[in-house]
């Protein structure tokens, strides 16, 4: 690196004092040197002043000037078609063995080899852009949606506030817990169906049972929940063993018992189900009985009560008391059909009340809150929901069994007339019934012509 000086005519140049220090260093018999890099006191007082001279690219190492040239030649390669003022702008300059840059920085190599790739991953990027924008509506109609429902759900729970019996502050948490409840109380085999199964018993012996019970239930005057809780004890005990002809009465009864003591306050006497049976058991049957059964079933009778879901259901059309009686009646006939022994209590109650709100609102439909108050029972929402509900309707206008007690007792509240009427016009057996009629005078009178 050179400067000019002048003084009068005569002009010189003047080198500039490099000061080199060599530190010599020994260890153990051996001498290290390190050399350090040029450094110049002089050059740093007067490095403004004095120009830094551009070293060429052959001046580099080797190594460095190799891949250098292979880069420019690859830029040159890729570039083909970019200026030439591009490439001559950017210079380098080395001070101290760093490269630095000066005016434009050079294009990135990573972007013009892999400009390809680039390419396809934008047009993939759009094609998914088109696509993000076609279904942002749909996504906006969904968060409506469930803004929507969150705020009547918040709604509808800020009525049970102030009710300390409604348990506001831990009545999700209570439901859950039954929901999972459920599973494991309630018999997942139907045993009324298959004939071959050990311990089938025929359907109408079981109404028998059940209009049994219903009659004495009504003259204990006890409360539905322990009706319910007896026909599924008495289920599931029947599921899983074998029961002679004569004891299949003091297996019902025993079940009221067992039920009455864990749901009613002033249950009735022992000597009261005795006598009910018209003698036909002894107090001490009864009881050796009920050792029996509470041993078979292991003691695990807290079964979630499908009462306790239609109530919490009811909520969602702020507690209607003509939809919340036909889905009594409903529930009722469903927990004493045989159909619908294997369903589960949060199901029973959700079909109960589906068909109690289309026998009241024709254009009913069943949504997500709904469906989120009944803790989502089936998990096909609605078609399945739907099924089990035809099942119900078909047995109601046409039973597959008697049940005279139950229907005595909804027609002397006025309940039963409606919901039968109203099954007759919406079955599918009837609706057949008539097809078939239709059809078989048709062809009769074709004949006669």
């Amino acid at each position: 690196m050179t400067s000019v000086c002048s003084t009068g005519s005569q002009s010189c140049e003047v080198e500039p004092q490099v000061d080199i220090r060599i530190e010599t260093k020994v260890e153990s018999g051996r001498i290290k040197s390190d050399r350090d890099s040029q450094s110049i006191s002089t050059m740093e007082n007067t490095s403004s002043s004095i120009p830094r001279k551009r070293t060429a690219l052959s001046e580099k190492p080797t190594e460095e000037n190799k891949l250098k040239s292979s880069v420019a030649s690859l830029r040159k390669q890729q570039e083909s078609g970019s200026n030439s003022s591009s490439s001559s702008s950017s210079s380098s300059v080395s001070v101290g063995g760093s490269q630095r840059f000066y005016g434009k920085k050079p294009v990135s190599l990573k972007r013009s080899i892999y400009r390809d790739n680039e390419q396809e991953t934008e047009a993939s990027s759009g094609s998914g852009s088109s696509s993000s924008t076609s279904s942002e509506p749909e996504r906006h109609v969904k968060r409506l949606k469930s803004e929507r429902l969150e705020k009547r759900r918040e709604e509808l729970d800020s009525q049970d506030k102030d009710d300390v019996t409604m348990c506001y502050d831990y009545a999700d948490e209570i439901f859950e817990h039954l929901y999972k409840r459920q599973f494991e109380t309630t018999t997942r085999l139907n045993y009324l169906k298959d004939k071959n199964y050990e311990f089938y018993l025929r359907p109408t012996m079981r109404s028998i049972l059940v209009d049994w019970i219903i009659e004495v239930h009504c003259k204990f005057q006890l409360l539905p929940e322990t009706l319910y809780l007896a026909i599924n004890i008495m289920d599931r005990y029947l599921s899983f063993n074998k029961v002679t002809l004569p004891k299949l009465q003091l297996i019902a009864i025993t079940s009221l018992l067992i039920a009455a003591k864990f749901e009613e306050v002033n249950l009735p006497k022992l000597s009261n189900y005795s006598y009910i049976t018209d003698s036909a058991y002894s107090n001490e049957e009864i009881k050796q009985a009920e050792f029996v059964i509470l041993n078979k079933l292991e003691y695990n009778i807290g079964w979630p009560n499908p009462l306790n879901f239609l109530r919490r259901i009811s909520r969602c059309d702020n507690y209607d008391s003509t939809t919340r009686q036909l889905g009594k009646c409903l529930l009722e006939y469903m927990v004493c059909c045989p159909h619908f022994i294997s369903l589960v209590p949060s199901q029973i109650a959700s079909v109960a009340m589906y068909t109690a709100q289309k026998i009241v609102h024709p254009d009913f439909q069943w949504d997500e809150l709904w469906s989120h108050y009944s803790l989502h029972p089936f998990d096909d929402n609605e078609t399945e929901l739907r099924e089990q509900a035809q099942i119900l309707i078909n047995d109601i206008a046409k039973p597959s069994t008697q049940l005279n007690a139950l229907i005595y007792k909804y027609k002397k509240i006025g309940i039963w007339n409606k919901i039968h009427n109203w099954c007759l016009e919406n079955s599918i057996i009837n609706s057949e019934e008539e097809s078939s009629s239709d059809c078989a005078s048709s062809i009769a009178s074709s004949v006669s012509a």
